[in-house]
């Protein structure tokens, strides 16, 4: 991957904060997993796939006391799936519209 490539970013809101997967810019195979709260941003791992940060999390296998101690059954709806996290592109880029810049 160039470094010049929109690399996107992965959202998912739980009550415990939001969880986020970032392409770390340095390593263009590895994925950050982290979560925000209001007073907190906490790097929680590093994952070679998108993929296996949804599983890690999903699995309550986080290291995150306060999400991997939730009872099973109290997980929000679709964690484990990951078409209801939400994508963000252009992370890391100047934004490109989608249209083609050429005049020709």
């Amino acid at each position: 991957m160039n470094p010049t490539s929109r690399l996107p970013r992965l959202e998912f809101d739980t009550p415990e904060g939001r969880f986020v997967i970032d392409p770390i810019p340095a390593h263009f195979d590895l994925y950050a997993l982290c979560i925000e709260s209001e007073n907190d941003h906490l790097e929680l791992g590093r994952y070679c796939g998108i993929n296996d940060a949804v599983i890690a999390v999903s699995r309550q296998e986080t290291g995150y006391d306060r999400w991997d101690r939730i009872p099973p059954r109290e997980l929000p709806f679709r964690v484990h799936d990951i078409a209801c996290w939400k994508l963000i592109e252009n992370i890391g880029t100047n934004h490109i519209p989608n249209e083609s810049l050429a005049t020709g």
